[in-house]
């Protein structure tokens, strides 16, 4: 007799197993297809659309290799909060056997002003990387030194006030590509939504009149230049021949191919556009970003391709602007090869100090002062492109010194343009304070400088000193750590004479010694997690902490001597392995070993500070009340009590809080 219940049970079996089948054979499929969605959308360069494709396709299944390219399209969509959860993701996953994840989590890292993150995971990318001589390894050797610098730019600002145009310009999505006309019509690019069908994005160059601070409502420019089945973009017009250059792209196969194009006024408007010679646009290589320099005798045509015999990604380059419209030789600006110039008859050597081995981009001459303005991913950056300057006669240049902060910041800053009358400097951005379309980094807005306004002294002191205390208060709150029952074990002392200085040093010191007891028997599968886990705290936490402790020092530094009277609000804390007013003293200690550091900064630079006042703590210490619930107080299991990350990060001082008041000018 056959048995029904078994029957029925295989039955239902077979049919649960055959759902599952269907139902992971469907996700497969749509998981496959989100993914090469994505990877079209990426190879179109539309990063924010794959970067959607790419997290549906993680909602499925959560595949390293595409959680790596998620972060990837959200770096280049400048979503960094994203970027940098996944890229930490992938790190956990596949670590040292992907040291690609640890650069770009560097590259992240300081696009968002975290420095000494950065300077760490560049290390470890270098570290693991077989390849000795690359361009991820050149760049990320670079980025240790420009890492370094990046902070100082920040504590020596530039006295400007910027001012973001209103939305009669810039839009939630992304203007760029800046010029104008006789100082009165500003000219700029701008990426948005088909005024048709509001479906596909376009990019289209617009105009709006100015006068001051006043900007009307922009209007795209004509017909005859914004062809409707080209993107066009990059304007720059001169005076000299009324021409106007810009950049025309085609979508061919999903990719923009870009040319420089030009058009003339005349009574009756522009004319069609007219394609520049294969001299200026290469076959097989992309030219955009035109921009004209006037110099008394002769006239250039800058412009960015990717064509070769340049240095790098994109380079700039320029060509003379003859006087029967054609164009001269075209010369990599600031090659170190040998070039001849027909007009001289002389070879002349031009240094290597403008173009580089990454992006080098949006030039801009300004023939009164001789200077050369572009931006780059290269040289001392704060992070993403930042812009330069360079003195120079198209023969040579001085080395590229950059604006400063806050004209350039963590995110990028390109299209640098000093309007026609000098009255102001356009830029533009895609800081915090751009209007944005879905995330605050997305899209580009244009900013200006009054440059008259420079030139009072007393307002630029004013602006320093702002951007300054908004420096110093960044930084807070600013944690430091210590070792177990450090300074001066085993004793109720309320003071020490342990300078905080030499406590880090010497806990720095232990890292190996963590590493041992922390992973000490431990699976040999999760030894490596553990190791890591202890690296990371040293690195992100301990180091990052007194990293910005001298950060902070150096900002200190600066406004002092100005007279700004300072307190500073420390609270100390204590891991629950002793007694809780054991434990207040300690914290207490701990405390003193900051006031102690700041004591014997830079031989005693900050003691008279102190002594006068205008420099004063607040010290607020704890005992084991505030240490996490879960955290280990048993002394026979030092693994849980003292080497373990959680019980390590109770035992820290806070500076919690700065107070700044000016004191009276007389």
């Amino acid at each position: 007799m056959i048995d029904l219940r078994k029957t029925c049970g295989s039955f239902a079996l077979i049919i649960m197993v055959f759902v599952f089948l269907f139902s992971f054979s469907a996700n497969a499929q749509s998981f496959k297809k989100l993914v090469n969605s994505a990877e079209d959308a990426m190879n179109s360069g539309n990063y924010y659309g794959a970067s959607i494709a790419y997290k549906k396709a993680l909602d499925l299944n959560k595949v390293p290799k595409v959680a790596f390219r998620y972060a990837d399209a959200c770096r280049l969509n400048h979503n960094y909060p994203e970027a940098l959860k996944w890229y930490k993701f992938v790190e956990l996953k596949e670590g040292k056997n992907n040291p690609m994840v640890y650069y770009w989590l560097g590259d992240v890292l300081k696009s968002t002003g975290e420095y000494q993150k950065a300077i760490s995971s560049y290390k470890k990318f270098l570290n693991y990387s077989k390849e000795l001589d690359n361009f991820y390894t050149k760049k990320a050797n670079h980025e240790l030194l420009a890492c370094e610098q990046a902070f100082y730019l920040k504590i020596n600002p530039v006295g400007v006030e910027i001012t973001k145009i209103n939305s009669n310009v810039n839009s939630p999505f992304s203007e760029y590509g800046i010029s104008d006309i006789g100082d009165s019509i500003l000219l700029f690019s701008s990426f948005r939504p088909d005024e048709q069908t509001k479906t596909s994005f376009e990019s289209r160059i617009y105009s709006s009149s100015y006068n001051d601070d006043d900007f009307s409502r922009a209007l795209i420019l004509d017909d005859y230049i914004n062809i409707p089945e080209f993107f066009t973009a990059n304007p720059a017009f001169s005076k000299k021949t009324e021409t106007l250059y810009f950049t025309m792209g085609e979508k061919i196969q999903g990719k923009v191919t870009s040319a420089i194009y030009c058009s003339f006024l005349n009574d009756d408007g522009w004319s069609k556009p007219i394609k520049l010679p294969e001299k200026i646009n290469k076959p097989g290589f992309a030219s955009l970003q035109p921009s004209i320099a006037v110099l008394p005798d002769k006239e250039f045509l800058l412009f960015v391709s990717n064509r070769d015999g340049g240095m790098g990604k994109l380079d700039i380059w320029y060509s003379e602007v003859l006087e029967n419209g054609e164009f001269g030789e075209v010369y990599n600006m600031g090659s170190n090869l040998n070039q001849y110039d027909e007009s001289q008859r002389f070879f002349f050597e031009m240094k290597s100090n403008i173009n580089s081995i990454d992006d080098d981009v949006s030039p801009f001459y300004n023939p009164f002062d001789s200077t050369l303005y572009f931006s780059s991913l290269w040289h001392n950056n704060l992070g993403g492109f930042d812009i330069f300057k360079s003195k120079g006669n198209f023969v040579e240049w001085s080395d590229p010194v950059n604006l400063g902060y806050p004209i350039n910041t963590n995110d990028n800053e390109l299209y640098f343009y000093i309007s026609s009358k000098h009255s102001h400097a356009f830029f533009a951005s895609n800081r915090p304070e751009s209007f944005s379309y879905n995330n605050d980094r997305c899209c580009n807005d244009i900013y200006y400088i009054k440059l008259e306004s420079i030139v009072n002294e007393e307002e630029e002191e004013e602006k320093i000193l702002i951007v300054l205390e908004n420096e110093l208060r960044k930084l807070i709150p600013l944690t430091l750590y210590f070792h177990n029952d450090e300074p001066n074990p085993r004793t109720r002392d309320t003071s020490t004479t342990v300078n905080y200085k030499d406590s880090y040093q010497s806990y720095i010191n232990m890292t190996e010694e963590y590493k041992k007891e922390y992973s000490k028997g431990v699976k040999r599968n999760d030894k490596e997690d553990a190791v890591s886990r202890i690296e990371t705290f040293f690195d992100e936490e301990v180091k990052e902490g007194f990293s910005d402790l001298e950060n902070f020092s150096l900002l200190l530094e600066e406004l002092l001597p100005k007279g700004s009277i300072i307190e500073l609000t420390v609270k100390g804390y204590a891991s629950p392995l002793h007694a809780s007013d054991y434990n207040v003293n300690l914290s207490k200690r701990r405390i003193h070993s900051l006031i102690n550091y700041f004591y014997e900064y830079k031989d005693s630079l900050f003691v008279d500070y102190i002594n006068n006042g205008q420099l004063s703590f607040e010290k607020i210490a704890f005992g084991e009340d505030e240490a996490a619930e879960d955290i280990s107080d048993d002394l026979f299991d030092l693994k849980s009590s003292v080497y373990s990350p959680e019980a390590a990060y109770e035992r820290k001082i806070r500076l919690i809080a700065v107070e700044i008041i000016r004191q009276p000018k007389d």
